[in-house]
């Protein structure tokens, strides 16, 4: 009966160490069409306070860079607080790719990740500008219970885009 239970134990060990090579490079894109230009889009996406205006995961944005945003320039973002928490996480974050209506962030230093970049990209569309945001992340494997929570909960992320379809309605209008 031990060994029964050692058999299936460790079945389950090899799965779960496999899912983790073959799943841990995680890559999420997201897309939004949205009436206005790539130029007055680019000149937004550029502030780097924008983002708290629209990602429910910032709660502040604090540029730790002079000068305008390219390649170099460096931000912290701080998430809203939680029960039990001093503090919202802190993130750090380095521009590594930067050209017109194209910009990559690396994440400097993360408990979650190996690695972790965002990209953000407006291309032209029929009806306007075509906002991409893509997430590429190696999980670390004491987080890697966050590849099947993020896969899940994909909503999260369109929601994330409708939220910034109301800030850009907002800014746009004004």
């Amino acid at each position: 009966m031990i060994v029964y239970l050692f058999s299936i134990l460790a079945i389950v060990l090899i799965a779960l160490m496999v899912m983790y090579v073959l799943f841990r490079h995680l890559v999420l894109e997201v897309r939004l069409t949205v009436p206005y230009s790539k130029e007055q889009l680019w000149e937004l996406f550029m502030n780097p306070s924008f983002v708290a205006k629209w990602d429910r995961s910032v709660q502040e944005v604090i540029p730790t860079s002079t000068g305008s945003v390219g390649v170099g320039y460096t931000l912290e973002t701080i998430a809203p607080k939680r029960p039990r928490q001093d503090e919202g996480l802190r993130m750090s974050y380095r521009i590594i790719e930067y050209q017109p209506y194209r910009a990559t962030a690396l994440l400097e230093q993360s408990d979650m990740f190996h690695n972790a970049k965002w990209i953000v990209q407006v291309d032209d569309a029929p009806q306007g500008s075509l906002i991409i945001q893509t997430m590429e992340a190696d999980v670390r494997l004491k987080y890697f219970y966050l590849v099947t929570i993020l896969l899940l909960n994909r909503q999260a992320l369109v929601a994330d885009m409708e939220y910034l379809r109301a800030a850009l309605d907002k800014e746009m209008s004004t």
